[in-house]
């Protein structure tokens, strides 16, 4: 892999990161806690959603 590559990569994963934290925050009604506890429950909900993902809001009728 060329640096080049690498670092589209890494803009890649961070774009990713940032869609998926949109995602898990907007479900997130609760209190937060320890940063500790949050990236455990981000990286949970985050497998959780592989097996039984959430509509994104246009397949589901609404706007995006």
């Amino acid at each position: 892999m060329t640096p080049e590559e690498h670092q589209a990569q890494h803009v890649r994963l961070h774009r990713a990161l940032d869609e998926l934290l949109a995602c898990y925050l907007s479900q997130r009604g609760e209190p937060r806690t320890s940063v500790h506890d949050e990236i455990y429950a981000l990286m949970k909900w985050s497998h959780q959603m592989i097996a039984k993902p959430t509509p994104v809001p246009d397949e589901a009728g609404e706007p995006a």
